[in-house]
């Protein structure tokens, strides 16, 4: 109850009309919202603005599903009437590292620069299949877990894996951050936080793809003490009265540009 989908297959309570259609906004569970679906984010932008504003955010999805499912439905909104919006999260863009999350998922290896996506080890038929087929074996989760109970040992280890880590990562958001810009669409990134040092905004504006930061918008407001309870809600979302705050800002930066 609450969640309903429209035609366009986008989360809503009405159908949209592909000529009319303004926003489209993809994105995990950020976007998606923690919600019924007349109270999420994009519906807010949408009341705000009079725009049309459509929600294809997806709980735990990582920024390469979010490219694949970008890839699979842009073309359907005329480009000359149609601003896209990606929002981003820490944990979307660790999501691009699992092959498996719930259940097997797409992911990209990237190798000499050449992106091949995986999809192999994928059974739609058998989601579960996977888990039978890839089994973690027992000594090695055995040994990870005695190295972790080792404090020195896990920190000696930890941090050339953690560096090993963020090299493959940089490497693939690099490689969507590209396949974003190629698709010749109006393009703005909402980031709602970025994974170690700007990792996403860096590649952005290398690909001079325009940026909303609410992150750094956040973080000034509550330096500046403007914060009211309840600001996040259980699961660690935005609640419905800061996503009205978050939808202004929004919709300012969408103005200046």
């Amino acid at each position: 109850p609450g969640h309903e989908t429209s035609s366009l297959g986008t989360r809503g309570s009405k159908n949209y009309d592909l000529k009319n259609s303004n926003v489209v906004f993809y994105g995990d569970s950020f976007v998606e919202s923690n919600a019924f679906s007349n109270d999420t984010l994009p519906a807010k932008m949408e009341r705000k603005s009079g725009m049309d504003c459509l929600n294809y955010g997806v709980g735990g999805y990582g920024l390469d599903q979010v490219y694949l499912l970008f890839e699979r439905t842009h073309r359907q909104f005329d480009p000359a009437q149609s601003i896209f919006l990606i929002g981003v999260t820490d944990d979307e863009l660790l999501r691009t590292l699992l092959r498996v999350r719930q259940c097997a998922k797409p992911y990209f290896t990237v190798n000499n620069s050449t992106a091949t996506l995986q999809t192999g080890h994928i059974d739609v038929t058998d989601p579960q299949r996977y888990f039978t087929r890839y089994r973690p074996k027992f000594r090695l989760f055995a040994l990870n877990l005695l190295v972790h109970e080792i404090k020195p040992l896990n920190r000696a280890l930890m941090r050339p894996r953690e560096r090993a880590r963020d090299a493959r990562l940089k490497k693939i958001v690099s490689m969507l951050v590209e396949k974003f810009a190629q698709s010749g669409a109006q393009l703005r990134f909402v980031i709602f936080s970025d994974w170690r040092n700007n990792l996403i905004k860096s590649e952005l504006a290398r690909q001079n793809i325009p940026t909303i930061a609410v992150d750094e918008f956040l973080s000034k407001r509550r330096v500046g003490g403007n914060i009211s309870p309840g600001e996040l809600d259980v699961t660690g979302h935005p609640s419905t009265a800061l996503n009205e705050v978050i939808a202004d800002y929004i919709l300012s930066q969408l103005k200046k540009t």
